[in-house]
């Protein structure tokens, strides 16, 4: 078939309106990007300025019994107090962000019919919903630091020992979060351990190592092979404000790069994750929406955590072992969460996500196979099927279903992006996204002086008219939990 020539500004106006039809639709993209986790976050709250939020708390009962039978009415009392409110402003918002472009000599040709133009259109609007859904997942299995993982050891640029000095190419191996987080020709910063607005790097991502096999060499965690860009300044986002700072170590190659050292996406800066992501959640010293959580009276917002390391070293996963944990803490916060949650008319599933990182499914796979273990396996075909039987009321199925004493049907479901030897539990029906702008995740734009979208890119030294248009969109959420309580959080896990 010939090529077809469009006019570059019609090709523009056509695709443009392409992304319109697009957005119209509200999307579920559940297989398209790494994350697992912001897919079963179905509820988008939007906001104002600053919302309240009610938390779900415990209840009891205020009744009494007296053998007086004409005794006087009992003094009345209020079960909850105003700490099951809270505030959440403007300023403990995220804003996520992608820009994507449009090239008019790659749109001036296009092959493949006079519909071609309005797949290229499709693909970009689709590029951008992944890219924010991507970093929402990112930020939901990170802490507040926006981490994407932490720095191990460095080690030379073939794997062959350790780093010798002044090399620009260096191999990291990695932990405290999923190497998933990371694609080649992706810009990463290392940011210093100690002080995380100190950065210590800025470089590039060219080989990721998921077994942490290098050539011959067994490095034995998952590695980056990364090398120094040219800055020796960087710009990045400190307390809310866009700064440049230096880069401390620009012209010491990774010599001064150490283990606790924190890797983040260029321009992350410090304190910029989300509140309620689950690290953040699980760290104590993390604050809740700026409010302390080990003050008293605050415990509501603290989930479950326990470490199953023995002497520092990780444990073998016992599944048994981690429910017996799990039924006797957050089953008791299962009842008083569904009935106040009916109250908000929110449908509770009955049925709670137990996330793992994708080593350990094969392990539980076994366990809940071995007929001499306690699981009763729910076997479900399809997600019509998980519908129909109450095991997950949300979008999205696979893995596997257990039934034990004391909790609901347990779904358990590989994620890509957790930080290794972790285990969490939660019920997708406490959690929801506060979102100023609109409650779908179309995304907002940045509009041009005529209200578009797009903008014209200008050479940055001689100021001349660029033949590439930028379209910036961007979100501005924070997932909230209603529930901290109905999270449980278990590290120093290991693969059997």
């Amino acid at each position: 078939m010939a090529d077809i020539i469009v006019p570059s500004s019609v090709a523009l106006t056509q695709a443009d309106a392409m992304m319109n039809k697009v957005f119209e639709r509200d999307h579920i993209v559940t297989s398209a990007y790494f994350g697992n986790t912001a897919r079963f976050i179905q509820k988008r709250t939007p906001i104002s300025r600053s919302t309240t939020v009610k938390f779900l708390t415990q209840r009891y009962s205020g009744s009494g019994v007296t053998s007086n039978l004409e005794a006087d009415a009992r003094t009345a009392t209020l079960p909850e107090t105003a700490v099951t409110e809270l505030e959440i402003t403007r300023s403990n918002l995220r804003r996520i962000d992608a820009t994507i472009q449009h090239s008019f000599m790659a749109a001036d040709v296009v092959d493949g019919g006079k519909l071609a133009i309005w797949n290229l259109a499709a693909r970009q609007a689709l590029e951008v919903l992944q890219n924010l859904d991507e970093k929402e997942d990112q930020l939901l299995n990170s802490d507040a630091d926006a981490l994407k993982a932490v720095v191990m050891a460095v080690y030379a640029a073939d794997g062959s020992g350790a780093y010798g000095g002044s090399a620009d190419t260096a191999i990291l191996t990695i932990d405290q979060g999923g190497v998933s987080n990371f694609t080649p020709g992706e810009v990463i910063h290392i940011r210093d351990g100690t002080t995380a607005a100190t950065l210590n790097n800025e470089c590039v991502v060219t080989d990721v190592f998921e077994d942490g096999i290098v050539g011959t060499y067994d490095l034995g965690y998952p590695a980056l092979r990364v090398q120094l860009t040219s800055a020796t300044t960087a710009s990045v986002m400190l307390s809310g404000t866009q700064t440049t700072i230096t880069i401390e170590s620009a012209n010491d190659a990774f010599d001064q790069v150490a283990d606790g050292d924190e890797l983040v996406h260029q321009g992350d800066g410090s304190a910029v994750g989300f509140d309620a992501g689950f690290i953040s959640m699980a760290n104590i010293d993390n604050t809740y929406f700026d409010v302390i959580r080990t003050t008293a009276g605050n415990n509501y917002l603290v989930p479950f955590n326990k470490s199953f390391a023995s002497g520092g070293v990780d444990q073998p996963i016992d599944l048994a072992a981690l429910f017996d944990w799990i039924a006797v803490t957050v089953s008791k916060h299962i009842g008083p969460a569904a009935m106040q949650l009916a109250r908000e008319r929110i449908e509770f599933s009955k049925s709670l996500v137990c996330q793992v990182p994708p080593d350990l499914m094969p392990c539980i796979e076994r366990a809940v196979g071995d007929a001499s273990r306690r699981w009763n396996v729910t076997t479900v075909q399809s997600l019509a099927d998980a519908k129909a039987k109450k095991v997950l009321g949300v979008m999205g199925y696979d893995g596997v279903v257990v039934k034990t004493f004391s909790l609901p049907p347990v779904v358990f479901i590989p994620e890509q992006l957790m930080s290794p030897t972790t285990v969490r539990l939660w019920a997708p029906e406490v959690f929801e996204w506060l979102q100023l702008g609109n409650a779908g995740r179309q995304p907002l734009w940045l509009p041009n002086d005529a209200n578009g979208r797009w903008h014209t890119r200008r050479n940055v030294t001689t100021g001349n008219l660029s033949v590439v248009k930028d379209a910036f969109a961007y979100r501005v959420v924070a997932p909230f939990c209603r529930c901290p309580k109905l999270v449980a959080n278990a590290t120093g896990l290991t693969s059997a």
